[in-house]
Parts: structure tokens; sequence; C-alpha cells
């Protein structure tokens, strides 16, 4: 919920302290009107001028405006255009593209996983770095750079609950996904009010399966661990208030792991349900089908790539 009193009193606090050392602030933004209108009038901040940081700022631009976080990808700084048609790129140059799309919140975990994968394999087949990708090798390019496409259309709400009523209870719920190339997991909230729910998506996350091959489930597992690492620091935010926390899987393996007794497991599921019983509850995880599963996005994206 918005707080424009608090704001003010901040922006106030922040010129003030920067003052006293010989800084000033100029460049300010806010979804809030009455908080710009504050920096303008101002006597101490006459000389401000706010932006709008989505016509300025790359990567992930705040358009303050919508109240959204969108993408924009530029690659101004690749030496050659690697993403044109009929361009052949090197491991070097499919690296450069990956480490310059910016997604700290892992907004993007459907877009970028196919491409981690290709980096891959990529990879693993030794090439040298400036060497072009044989043509075997590029029809997972050219099938990413489709996916590619995508990211400018993608919005994400920077306020959780827009709701002008605080909801009765909040609700953290995360789920979890693999296939054999991937794994990842997502993090919902869930705000009950009198008349309405309203869900928010707060992190999703995903890896590539390690090179050493594993089965299905024990990847699944791992799925598992992922998610229970997001959801305890999701958990562990002060200012996020959340009343109960509930846990996803499509895999029966799974949820039957974390009833056994870990004697009876072998020592890589084991040392696994360990740490997850460490931050949940058995109580906790439930069964989802997988046409159901939200975090099912990552790992079906990889079988397109």
């Amino acid at each position: 919920m918005r707080n424009e009193h608090k704001s003010i009193q901040i922006t106030r606090q922040v010129i003030e302290v920067h003052h006293r050392g010989g800084f000033e602030i100029r460049i300010w933004s806010s979804n809030s009107e009455e908080v710009l209108k504050s920096l303008q009038d101002n006597g101490n901040v006459g000389s401000q001028k706010p932006v709008d940081f989505y016509s300025t700022e790359k990567d992930i631009p705040w358009d303050p405006h919508n109240d959204m976080f969108k993408f924009i990808f530029r690659f101004s700084k690749l030496t050659r255009e690697e993403l044109a048609e009929n361009a052949v790129p090197t491991k070097r140059e499919v690296l450069q593209v990956l480490m310059w799309i910016l997604d700290p919140l892992g907004f993007l975990s459907c877009q970028t996983i196919g491409l981690k994968i290709h980096l891959q394999h990529i990879w693993w087949h030794n090439f040298e770095w400036d060497q072009e990708l044989p043509e075997r090798m590029l029809e997972e390019w050219r099938q990413w750079k489709t996916i590619l496409q995508e990211i400018g259309t993608i919005e994400v709400p920077r306020c959780f609950a827009p709701a002008t009523s605080e909801p009765g209870q909040v609700g953290l719920h995360t789920f979890f996904d693999a296939c054999e190339q991937a794994y990842s997991a997502v993090c919902y909230l869930r705000g009950a009010t009198d008349d309405k729910v309203v869900m928010s998506l707060v992190i999703p996350k995903s890896k590539r399966a390690p090179l050493k091959p594993l089965s299905i489930p024990r990847i699944e597992l791992q799925a598992a661990v992922l998610g229970a690492r997001l959801d305890h620091m999701v958990m562990s935010t002060r200012n996020l208030r959340i009343d109960k926390a509930t846990y996803w899987s499509d895999s029966k393996t799974v949820l039957q792991w974390l009833t056994m007794d870990p004697r009876n497991i072998h020592q890589f599921v084991m040392y696994r349900v360990a740490e997850i019983l460490e931050t949940t509850l058995v109580k906790q995880w439930r069964w989802i089908s997988s046409k159901l599963n939200v975090a099912d996005g990552a790992t079906k994206v990889t079988g397109q790539t």
C-alpha cells in the first residue's frame, strides 16, 4: 500500500544527509505525483528534475506511470551483429549475449534457461572461444533468438499488493519442477481480502541440470531444495508479512522421500531432504498435477531450445 508521507520524509532525509557531505542528489523518480510535487516544491531541492527511468535506463527499466518493471536489451556492447538473422556466433559471443541480460530477480528464467543449456552444450563439445558454431549447433541458437523477442513484451508489477484494502491472510506458495536438462522454482504471494484474491509473482529461479546425468526424481529433489531456499529467503524479509507457507510439487517420489526415515535413504537424497526439513514442515507440502504447476514454464521452454 502507498505511504506518500513516509516516502517524502525519507527523500528529505536522504537529501539532507548527502548535503552535509557536500553531495547534491538530483535525479528522482516516483509513481506518486504527491512525492514528485514535494521534491519540486521543497526549497532545498528546487533544482531537482524527476525523470522517467523507463526512458533513460536499460536492462530492467521501471515504468513509474504504470508501476511496472519492463525489459529492454539493446546489446550495444557486442562486437558485431551476433543476433542478426544469418549470423553465426562463437562460444565467446554466445556467452556475451547471456551475460548482457541482467536479471537479478529471475523474472526472465523461462527465457534465459534455454540459452544457458545451449551454452552448456557448446562447452561440452569443447569448442574454441572464437570458433564459429557448426551447423548442428545453430538450430538451438536460432530457436532461442525467437524466444528473445518475447522479452520486450514482459511486464512485472513492482507492487506485490496493489489492492487498497489490507489482506486478511497472506500466503506464500512455492512451486517446483524439473526435466532432464533443467529445474526451476517460483514463489507467489496470495493475499485474500473480503471480496477478492490477489496473486503476485515474488521471485522465480531456474538452473541447468548438472553435466553428470541424474534421474528425474533426483533432479526434482534438486528443484525442491532450490524452492526451499527461495522460500526461506522470502520468509526472512522483515517488511513482508507472510502468515502461511505452502510448497507444491508434481513429483510423488519427492513427497514420499520427505516422509521417510532418513536412515533408509541414499546419502544423495538424505542430505537434501535434511536441508529441506530444516526450514519446512512435511505437512506444508502438497501434490499438484503437472498441468497446473506454474514452475513448468521454465522446464518446458528447454524442450523448444
